[in-house]
């Protein structure tokens, strides 16, 4: 099915106008979407198709409050091409992040459905709550800026996980 066909068909089983979709799929592209990743996206908002994350890499597993705070006792590696280089840790001492970076953390959202992985609100595009991408093993005991490294997290939950992270 080509995307003209799935607006088509998302247009026919949605509540929503046409015009509401179209702005809600550019809003998306805006975040690196394809036209029709963006549409997939905005089908399981909508429950009218099963999860799929074909196009984003390695999900996570099942992540508990204590599993993004404290890092697994597996190694990272730096094979992913959107990993980060030594010269990205100097980058992120001076709060900044790899040129990447915005795309990375919308395709964790993405991946995530806008939903916080810890108290399961919903933010972004989809709600009214602040969404963050927390990295599951921090970079400063090498971690990467991989999909696989990043979980989305809520404002609230993020804050609670760094302000516990020193116990």
């Amino acid at each position: 099915m080509d995307t003209n066909e799935d607006l088509q068909s998302l247009i026919h089983n949605s509540n929503k106008s046409k015009e509401e979709l179209i702005i809600e799929i550019e809003k998306l592209t805006e975040f690196g979407l394809t036209k029709k990743e963006a549409i997939e996206s905005i089908e399981r908002k909508y429950g009218l198709t099963e999860a799929s994350t074909e196009y984003v890499e390695d999900p996570p597993p099942e992540n508990s409050l204590h599993d993004l705070k404290t890092p697994p006792d597996t190694e990272t590696t730096s094979s992913d091409e959107d990993t980060t280089h030594l010269s990205d840790f100097q980058l992120q001492i001076n709060n900044e992040y790899p040129e990447n970076w915005d795309k990375l953390r919308r395709q964790a959202y993405v991946r995530d459905n806008y939903e916080c992985k810890n108290c399961g609100v919903t933010g972004g595009i989809k709600g009214d709550v602040e969404l963050h991408a927390h990295h599951i093993v921090p970079l400063s005991s090498n971690g990467n800026n991989t999909i696989s490294n990043l979980a989305t997290l809520c404002r609230t939950c993020h804050s609670l996980i760094h302000d516990h992270m020193d116990e």
